[in-house]
């Protein structure tokens, strides 16, 4: 499900947040940058809940290394994206698989990205949706 915005800024930002998903399942931090400000925060929960951030270009480099460090596989399907002024709200599914272990685990996680300039200026993970909503009520 999407939100349809008539709104040509806002559709340019669902897009820049489509292809910079598609550049994380790729993999591909160059792709990633290119549509991030050089002072991108990246910030999500990390293990035992202890926040974790990421910052600027070299950042994005940093954060895809270490997820490759841990996981074989890691992926991000959408099921919701909603354009919310600056911000893009996208609510899917994670799946990864252990790099060591092999183990495969999936979650249901949200992202609320925010935009300034047509680029990415924060990337915020949510361990739910429900977190997330919080943060960026779809009203807003």
């Amino acid at each position: 499900m999407a939100t349809q915005p008539t709104d040509p800024e806002q559709q340019q930002n669902l897009a820049l947040v489509r292809a910079g998903i598609d550049a994380f399942n790729r993999r591909d931090a160059r792709a990633l940058a290119a549509l991030s400000s050089a002072d991108l925060e990246i910030r999500m929960g990390g293990a035992l809940a202890v926040p974790v951030s990421y910052r600027g270009r070299a950042g994005i480099a940093d954060y895809f290394q270490e997820q490759d460090d841990h996981w074989a596989y890691i992926s991000f399907e959408v099921e919701e994206i909603h354009a919310l002024g600056n911000r893009v709200l996208v609510i899917g599914t994670q799946a990864a698989r252990g790099r060591a272990s092999g183990i495969t685990v999936r979650s249901h996680e949200a992202v609320l990205v925010t935009i300034e300039a047509g680029r990415a200026i924060t990337i915020q993970s949510f361990r739910g949706p429900g977190e997330a909503v919080v943060a960026a009520p779809l009203a807003a």
